[in-house]
């Protein structure tokens, strides 16, 4: 079996992570994965170290929007040319534009499977005029959308509306044994930060985008401690 995943960037995000996580434990159960993406990033050698087949696209969002436009359908042409050499059973997409680029190329060449993901509330959708029916179109189209979510599925169904059994909810994963610290090296943190042992401790990783809800979880412990 014979997957091709479609991402954006090869930069380090939770999306990212995400795919180079499940691609790299989906290829312990024998299925083939190749991947195409738009540009590369500071992930590209740990995408390359799977041993995979990768067309790596050099499209730049810094340009005049003539440039970016002919860049986007230079870019097309080439996930084109790269699903008809791979000839994949599925298609599994990551974040809107990608998402949208899959969904066309992999209907037009018939590929059986196609699956699109949301991977966080779609505020795009406010900033930029026209994705909602975007947005919208692509998942008509897909066989499958995959929310990280409830919160995810909720908010693309009350924007978009669709079909709700067609969005299904997988939660992001870790493997727990890459974060495993002895508890002498725990203390050494403690002490190195200024906290006392019975100190319960909360750690958030992301990055300071407003809708990744900071000020609400600071709000909320401000709340709790009254």
């Amino acid at each position: 079996m014979k997957v091709l995943y479609v991402i954006g960037t090869m930069e380090r995000g939770g999306a990212e992570t995400q795919l180079l996580l499940l691609m790299k434990h989906i290829q312990k159960k024998g299925v083939n994965c190749s991947l195409f993406t738009f540009s590369d990033g500071s992930m590209k050698d740990e995408f390359l170290s799977l041993d995979i087949n990768c067309r790596i696209g050099e499209c730049s969002f810094y340009v005049s929007k003539l440039v970016k436009m002919f860049k986007m359908i230079f870019l097309f042409f080439n996930l084109l040319i790269f699903i008809k050499r791979e000839s994949p059973i599925a298609i599994h997409s990551f974040l809107p534009l990608s998402n949208f680029f899959a969904i066309v190329a992999g209907r037009f060449l018939r590929v059986p499977i196609v699956i699109t993901s949301r991977r966080a509330l779609n505020t795009h959708q406010d900033r930029v005029k026209g994705w909602r029916w975007v947005d919208r179109l692509t998942a008509r189209w897909s066989d499958a959308v995959v929310a990280n979510s409830y919160a995810v599925r909720q908010d693309t169904l009350a924007r978009e509306g669709g079909d709700p059994a067609k969005i299904h909810v997988i939660h992001n994963a870790i493997v727990w044994r890459d974060f495993a610290i002895s508890n002498e090296d725990k203390q050494r943190l403690r002490d190195a930060l200024g906290l006392k042992s019975e100190m319960f401790v909360i750690l958030n990783v992301a990055n300071l985008i407003p809708y990744k809800g900071h000020k609400d979880l600071l709000e909320s412990f401000a709340l709790v401690k009254k």
